[in-house]
């Protein structure tokens, strides 16, 4: 790379860095990784944006950081970022669904039951018939939770059912040990109370009716504690098979309870304190500023100028 104004930078590819997909170790790094590790891939810059793209559905947050050898390039990070959000639309943000493609989502989030012509015997001499995906995890409820209280899928994925007060309708999340393992939420402003809305608190009395050990809210068919990849690859399955035009991700739903909320007139200062973010300006030009040309007219209108035009 050729510059005018400093000295010629030194491009070549390494002996390393040939063709290479990260899609080829993804399930074996999310096999070995706990619910709340990280991840760490050392790359170059023309495969960034294909480990965004395979793991970023996978992660709460996806950071990049650009270390030119020894020598930072003034604004190569800047650079390198916008010059690829037309061409990478997931750098732009996940999409927001809409009431009806979320009701689709719900709609299809049980596992789809087939029948098969094998036989188990099981000790029986009728035996049983197998049944395809009877094995697999329903993420109705998952899905719909997030979508009722906009939190972060680690968040949901970590709730234990001491943190459900369903006497006083409110989720509290916050650190501490679940299950012998030490939980912190993302930021400090994460640390707050959620509002169970009458649809959500009678879900969460059926789950916990049917909880096998109490512990989990979401747990998974064997009682023990969802891991993130599956209901992420789940609902990217059901927005293609639905034929949906834009890929979901878990905190697409986490984004539509915001915009929900917002369209609806909820207080900002409430749907911050709910939301869990501390930086209210993305969140009023995020969420609240697009609903403003069509709240503009009513709430203009409510206005007593005093006036006397009857004439």
């Amino acid at each position: 790379m050729q510059f005018k104004w400093r000295k010629e930078i030194n491009n070549d590819l390494a002996d390393w860095d040939g063709h290479f997909d990260p899609i080829d170790l993804k399930e074996q790094l999310l096999r070995v990784l706990k619910p709340s590790g990280n991840l760490f891939a050392f790359c170059s810059y023309n495969l960034l944006g294909r480990w965004h793209e395979i793991f970023d559905p996978v992660f709460d947050t996806f950071q990049f950081f650009v270390w030119h050898k020894t020598n930072p390039v003034p604004k190569v990070e800047r650079a390198f970022v916008n010059g690829n959000e037309e061409d990478d639309g997931a750098l732009l943000g996940w999409p927001c669904p809409t009431p009806e493609e979320v009701r689709l989502i719900l709609a299809n989030a049980a596992p789809k039951l087939t029948p098969t012509d094998k036989i188990v015997k099981n000790g029986s001499t009728k035996g049983r018939r197998v049944v395809k995906g009877i094995n697999k995890n329903d993420y109705t409820d998952l899905y719909c939770s997030i979508c009722l209280t906009g939190m972060r899928c680690g968040e949901a994925l970590f709730l234990t059912w001491d943190e459900v007060d369903l006497d006083n309708k409110v989720i509290l999340i916050r650190p501490g040990k679940k299950n012998g393992v030490l939980w912190q939420p993302k930021t400090r402003a994460s640390i707050r109370r959620i509002a169970i809305v009458p649809q959500l608190g009678e879900n969460f009395a059926r789950l916990l009716n049917k909880s096998r050990n109490n512990l989990w809210v979401f747990e998974s068919r064997r009682g023990t504690q969802m891991s993130m990849s599956p209901p992420t690859k789940r609902l990217g399955e059901i927005c293609d098979e639905l034929g949906f035009k834009n890929r979901c991700v878990l905190h697409s739903l986490r984004k539509y309870w915001a915009s929900t909320v917002a369209q609806q007139g909820m207080d900002w200062k409430m749907m911050l304190k709910m939301f869990g973010h501390s930086d209210f300006e993305l969140i009023l030009s995020t969420y609240y500023a697009q609903n403003d040309d069509a709240r503009m007219v009513p709430e203009a209108s409510k206005v007593d100028f005093g006036l006397d035009l009857d004439r």
